[in-house]
């Protein structure tokens, strides 16, 4: 099974990850291909356009992504997957916080693992402890992952298969509370506008707005970086981009 390995994060590099490092020996150990291994800035747009080139170009059937699935304001793996899903794999997730229930108690609620597929290939983003990457090996990737990239890709390119789209009310949902979260220090703390976290939120809705309007409209989506103040007016902009987005035909 060819499988790429992404490590999403902002301080890690090649020779210090081991999270990355651990997945890699583990897939390889178990009989499968490791064709890529990265290590991305934890930024939706990046780590979302990896998966998408690995995935649409064939090179892999399976990404595998290690960190930004916790919930600090840096944690943005989760906002950059979710929306791409075309079938999410609840399943996944439940099973591997109750096996981490086991090891660490309560705190496992706080990661935000997920799996599900995208263009017949098979997308799972786990927490960046080594950890979390053995326990998910050992209790969940090894035995499966062959049989999933396989029910994955069954039927996706037949002729006549209809490609699921991503559920645009729970896109929205989530858009929304972005905007929400970024729009409420804008109004009642504005000094803080600049900070990274706030940044963050900004990156985060801009991906997400992004891929809802299609590579056609992405070019119109105002942009920022880490230099820039975010505007509410800019906010605007996305809400009505948005808003087009989710008009029914």
């Amino acid at each position: 099974m060819r499988v790429a390995v992404i490590t999403a994060s902002d301080t890690r590099t090649v020779e210090n990850d081991e999270s990355g490092r651990v997945l890699r020996e583990g897939l390889t150990a178990a009989g499968h291909e490791v064709v890529s291994y990265a290590v991305v800035r934890d930024e939706p747009d990046e780590v979302r356009s990896e998966v998408r080139r690995l995935l649409e170009s064939g090179i892999a059937r399976v990404v595998i992504t290690t960190g930004g699935t916790g919930i600090t304001a840096r944690d943005s793996t989760y906002e950059a997957l979710d929306g791409l899903l075309e079938k999410r794999l609840d399943g996944f997730g439940e099973l591997f916080r109750a096996l981490s229930y086991e090891q660490i108690g309560a705190a496992a609620m706080m990661s935000r693992a997920v799996a599900g597929t995208y263009r017949g290939g098979l997308i799972v983003a786990l927490p960046g402890s080594a950890d979390a990457v053995r326990l998910a090996l050992q209790k969940i990737l090894v035995p499966e992952l062959a049989h999933l990239a396989k029910l994955a890709s069954r039927g996706a390119d037949a002729p006549g298969s209809v490609r699921p789209v991503p559920d645009r009310a729970r896109l929205s949902r989530r858009t929304e509370a972005l905007a929400s979260d970024v729009g409420l220090v804008a109004k009642s703390a504005p000094e803080l506008i600049a900070d990274d976290g706030v940044l963050r939120l900004y990156e985060a809705l801009r991906a997400e707005v992004a891929h809802l309007a299609g590579d056609g409209a992405v070019a119109q989506v105002p942009s920022t970086d880490t230099a820039s103040r975010v505007r509410y007016a800019e906010l605007a902009v996305y809400a009505g981009q948005l808003a087009a987005v989710m008009e029914p035909d």
